[in-house]
């Protein structure tokens, strides 16, 4: 009979300690890459990246190809939706990151290298920089951002310089000669 009770002591013991272990359990998700997520960020980040996914692509989107696996951990998952919801729309089949290309607010396309086109604009305008003028500047606003966007949506750089210059013409600026009297002489 004692021997009995010390084995139900230990049973207890052992129930107790793995119950408190179990307690502290944190059921996440761990995507390929990422810090683990809780299942509720997890979800809220599916919802918004589907949902963003069908707006983009007007009409039912397919699931994302990002694996997932379930996990528990001792510590709180502390992963960010918004860079979940960044890799499953990236993930998506028929989504891409583009740089958009506006003047004023006007559309004008989408580019794969915003930073390459900004170079190439420079570029651009040096080379047809006139003798009397010291430097040269867009007639508008211009703005590249990088959105998401259907697959083929892309315009070759040459095209969009093209299409920049064309919308917002250039303008140059005269070289005044030391003296603030007027444009140097050539």
């Amino acid at each position: 009979m004692e021997v009995f009770a010390v084995y139900k002591k230990a049973f207890l013991l052992c129930a107790a300690l793995l119950f408190a272990v179990c307690a502290h359990l944190r059921p996440c998700w761990v995507y390929e890459g990422l810090p683990p997520f809780t299942l509720r960020a997890a979800a809220l980040a599916e919802e918004t990246a589907q949902r963003a996914a069908e707006e983009i692509l007007s009409g039912p989107a397919a699931a994302s190809r990002l694996s997932r696996r379930l996990r528990f951990t001792l510590r709180r998952p502390v992963g960010d939706v918004r860079l979940l919801t960044d890799k499953l729309l990236c993930a998506t089949e028929g989504i891409v990151k583009r740089d958009r290309v506006c003047v004023d607010g006007e559309t004008l396309g989408w580019v794969a290298d915003g930073d390459s086109l900004r170079a190439a604009l420079g570029a651009s305008i040096e080379k047809k920089l006139p003798v009397w003028a010291s430097g040269g500047r867009l007639s508008r606003e211009l703005s590249i951002r990088r959105r998401y966007t259907r697959e083929g949506y892309l315009t070759p750089t040459g095209d969009m310089l093209l299409l920049v210059t064309d919308a917002a013409p250039v303008v140059y600026t005269a070289a005044w000669n030391h003296a603030g009297a007027g444009p140097a002489a050539p």
